[in-house]
């Protein structure tokens, strides 16, 4: 049995603050890493690949995911699940602030 001082707890309060983004490392360990990214209404990440896959789930707000030439409205409790090496950028275009939990899978 598995015992609760075996298990690593995360905090949003106590996460590494993630350079040139409002993005949050929460966890990070060999298989996965998750982010706390928020976008204020306007604001994007440029299209960009990423070698590794990566799920996006949308906390709250709502956005457009951009991926080569289509696009994909994503609102609160949607998930997108992207391939690696795929190329893929955010732009939040509600009146909110876009919350994404993006977990990157190694």
């Amino acid at each position: 049995m598995v015992k609760l001082d075996q298990m690593k707890k995360s905090s949003l309060a106590t996460a590494l603050k993630i350079k040139e983004l409002n993005a949050y490392q929460l966890m990070k360990n060999e298989l996965f890493e998750t982010i706390h990214l928020e976008l204020l209404p306007g604001e994007g990440i440029p299209l960009h690949p990423n070698p590794q896959r990566v799920l996006f789930y949308v906390l709250s707000g709502e956005g457009m995911f951009y991926q080569a030439e289509s696009d994909l409205l994503m609102k609160q409790d949607d998930s997108i699940d992207v391939p690696a090496g795929a190329e893929r950028s955010w732009k939040n275009t509600g009146t909110g602030s876009l919350k994404l939990l993006v977990v990157k899978f190694f």
